[in-house]
């Protein structure tokens, strides 16, 4: 079976291909007597859901509507990238082309 990967295009054309089988840590804001902090949500793996033939989009739009930024599961505490959910113009779904769980170009 192909695997797939999702292209993310970002509002300054930056693009992120996200393969199955990666984890998005969302980020979330919350208020609490009047001041906001970030909170990371649950996990989400990136599984296809065969049930619907929708691929990977369901979950990642799941969890992006959610949230307010996320990360990746191969980003390192000391090099990790965090990217703000609403600066996202596409997603676009196919076949895996690269290794690696996630690329930026």
């Amino acid at each position: 079976m192909n695997k797939l990967e999702v292209v993310i295009t970002f509002a300054n054309d930056e693009k992120l291909y996200i393969k199955q089988d990666a984890i998005i840590f969302p980020i979330r804001l919350i208020e609490q007597d009047g001041e906001q902090f970030t909170s990371e949500s649950s996990p989400v793996v990136l599984e296809e859901h065969l049930h619907n033939e929708e691929g990977l989009i369901p979950a990642l739009t799941a969890a992006f509507s959610r949230s307010e930024f996320f990360y990746l599961n191969k980003d390192k505490q000391d090099n990790r990238i965090v990217y703000k959910t609403n600066s996202i113009v596409s997603l676009k779904q196919r076949k895996e082309l690269k290794a690696g769980f996630g690329r930026i170009y």
